[in-house]
């Protein structure tokens, strides 16, 4: 069984942005800076309070740590999109972007692009399906980003219901 599609730029950002919303580490990371935040506002309106020449600037020093705490999330997965985006258009990507063609074979998934191929036993595999894309994910970081708009959804459906019996009969 056999599935073609192509990646584009926006495909592996949504990728990396699913991954690093979901990713425990990254969460833990994201708390830990807005503690930190936090912290830093309570602390520097506390002193500007305490030292008593500074009434005026405690409230402003305690609303900027507030929005700061909020509006972190919303910088960091604004970073990271930014970030893949310039790496991805740095122009070392062959085989990245593209045609991509997933074959099942009796023991792996090998995946085939105009650089190469690769070949991933099944019990590596996990499916991971969102309303735009299905990610057969190889590992922590990696996936195959099928983007549903260029496989026939009953295809997909085929070709993942196979996937899920090969996995499941070797587990």
């Amino acid at each position: 069984m056999r599935i073609s599609y192509e990646n584009n730029l926006e495909d592996l950002v949504a990728f990396n942005r699913y991954f690093w919303q979901r990713s425990l580490v990254w969460r833990k990371q994201l708390v830990w800076c807005r503690l930190v935040i936090a912290l830093v506002a309570i602390l520097g309106s506390a002193y500007l309070v305490i030292r008593g020449r500074h009434w005026g600037w405690g409230a402003p020093v305690a609303l900027a740590g507030a929005i700061g705490v909020w509006w972190f999330p919303h910088w960091a997965a604004w970073l990271i999109d930014r970030t893949v985006r310039r790496f991805l258009v740095e122009g070392r990507n062959k085989g990245v972007l593209g045609r991509h063609e997933l074959l099942l074979t009796d023991h792996a998934l090998v995946e085939t692009t105009e650089t190469g191929s690769q070949t991933t036993v099944f019990q590596a595999l996990e499916i991971i399906e969102t309303a735009a894309h299905v990610y057969i994910q190889i590992s922590s970081t990696q996936a195959h980003a099928i983007p549903r708009r260029d496989v026939d959804a009953a295809l997909l459906k085929d070709f993942l219901d196979e996937v899920r019996r090969r996995t499941s009969t070797i587990a």
